[in-house]
């Protein structure tokens, strides 16, 4: 506990927010963590945390510097993504679309979380998925 009563849990509280009003979304970076690798075959994203309202325009901005580097394929893995909601699903929509504009190659593993929402919402058949045990080999 800390010393106003509230559970001391790592999170940020609401005061801790509201004293940064310079960054509204704060708060939501703390939610999500994106590591870039760069390899020959082209960038990686690794997503840990959650992909949802309060943190899609941070996947956006990453997406969209990755894919100003314009290298020839970019890997979206999920796998470490406890949460995934429709606005997630949107910003990894989106992803596709610049890709296709871009002239890159998507790649996007999914993890246990995300598929089952890519094959509720029917997205499985229109993402390039991968496995995670072999992230090159893309969904016809």
């Amino acid at each position: 506990m800390n010393p106003a009563g509230a559970p001391n849990d790592g999170l940020p509280t609401a005061a801790a927010a509201s004293a940064d009003e310079s960054r509204p979304e704060a708060m939501a970076v703390d939610r999500i963590a994106i590591e870039t690798e760069h390899s020959a075959e082209g960038l990686r994203l690794l997503l840990r945390g959650d992909l949802d309202l309060a943190t899609a325009r941070e996947f956006e901005h990453r997406m969209e510097e990755a894919s100003r580097k314009t290298p020839a394929a970019i890997t979206v893995d999920l796998t470490g993504l406890s949460f995934l909601d429709s606005r997630g699903l949107r910003a990894i929509l989106g992803a596709q679309e610049l890709c296709d504009e871009r002239g890159c190659r998507l790649t996007v593993i999914a993890g246990e979380q995300a598929q089952r929402l890519f094959d509720l919402t029917g997205l499985s058949e229109r993402l390039p998925l991968a496995d995670a045990a072999s992230p090159r080999k893309t969904a016809d």
